[in-house]
């Protein structure tokens, strides 16, 4: 019976880091119910169109599943690559966005970790799970990046941060990325990019620039494959080469596979997610002048770069108020006042003018 008695907590500290045992369990909403509109996690409000859908299928019906699918990807690597505009050999393709941040932080744990805070919660989460030393570089009171606020970086740093920044939606100026990626030559820059569709600028014609810059990227957002989990890195040719030694083969499945190729290779398919991008942005604007030029100054919206906006109330009855106002209509959004720089903030996902509307009418007639 000895196999069947539970480990004792000092036997469970041998086994495991502290920080990891410390941490609470990952709460993550997992409902799936259509009467809820969510709003929680940034997924573009537009699916991909029925068409797309049976070409897909139909060569999924093709495909033998018992075997294994690809074990490497190199005209998925090309096709990512002429969307991105880059290099064939400036590309590294994930599970998604989070595996590829992940594999990174693991590599790169007996680094000078430095991390945007607040900024995408897994950062830390990788960091304290697995017993990660890191440093926070705090966004300004305008959540904003400032060079005042960088801790030390010294020659083996690797600064990670996000732009547009999630959950502030908030990006970080050319001029003091280009500033830090020549000063700290010597050291490693990680910019989650996964809302670059959604920015006024994007980063990847400074890959060729600086050797030392690796962008994450991701299908599950602009192209509405978050069901798909497909990311990928770009960087210089010197660090995809060792990023690639450690990728496994076969990560991406049949159907990611098959799904993402069918997109790339197809412009009528590319033109139509690039007009629904640019419907969000149209309606991301919106939403944020309204909220801007609400007659009630106890609600504030930060500039917008991402899908999303973030929204902030002076008063906690007002927050309070707006939140059971969405509760109330199934409205699902990212309650942010547990950090303690974002009080009585919460981060709204644009969605379809539908959705907008009944959320703006929650934010102001509450």
């Amino acid at each position: 019976m000895d196999n069947l008695r539970s480990l004792s907590s000092d036997r469970m500290k041998q086994l495991f880091p502290e920080s990891l045992i410390d941490l609470n369990n990952q709460s993550v909403p997992s409902e799936v119910d259509d009467h809820y509109t969510f709003l929680d996690k940034n997924e573009l409000p537009y699916e991909i169109e029925k068409e797309t859908k049976h070409k897909i299928i139909e060569q999924l019906k093709n495909t033998s599943w018992n075997r294994y699918p690809s074990a490497f990807y190199p005209e998925l690597e090309r096709q990512i690559a002429d969307y991105s505009g880059v290099g064939k050999e400036n590309i590294v393709i994930g599970t998604g966005a989070a595996k590829l941040i992940e594999m990174l932080f693991n590599l790169f744990a007996r680094k000078n970790l430095i991390v945007a805070h607040p900024s995408f919660s897994l950062f830390e989460f990788l960091c304290r799970a697995y017993g990660i030393n890191y440093k926070n570089w705090e966004l300004n009171q305008n959540l904003e990046y400032t060079i005042d606020n960088l801790p030390e970086v010294e020659a083996d740093s690797v600064v990670v941060l996000a732009s547009p920044n999630n959950p502030t939606g908030t990006i970080i100026s050319e001029e003091l990325l280009h500033y830090l990626l020549g000063k700290y030559s010597n050291s490693l820059f990680i910019v989650d990019e996964v809302y670059s569709e959604f920015c006024i600028y994007t980063l990847e014609g400074l890959i060729k620039q600086y050797p030392n810059l690796i962008l994450v990227r991701s299908f599950s957002k602009a192209f509405g494959l978050a069901g798909a989990r497909i990311g990928y890195l770009i960087s210089s040719e010197q660090i995809t080469e060792q990023l690639n030694k450690i990728t496994l083969p076969f990560v991406l499945n049949h159907f990611s596979e098959i799904t993402l190729t069918t997109i790339l290779k197809d412009s009528n398919i590319l033109t139509d997610i690039k007009n629904k991008i640019h419907q969000l942005i149209r309606d991301r604007d919106k939403m944020f002048d309204a909220i801007r030029n609400a007659k009630d100054t106890s609600i504030s919206v930060y500039d917008a770069h991402a899908n999303f906006l973030l929204v902030r109330f002076s008063k906690e009855k007002h927050f309070k108020k707006v939140l059971a106002a969405l509760q109330n209509e199934d409205i699902k959004i990212l309650d942010l006042s547990h950090i303690p720089s974002l009080t009585y903030s919460m981060r709204i996902s644009i969605g379809t003018p539908a959705e907008n509307d009944m959320v703006l009418n929650c934010l102001l007639d509450s």
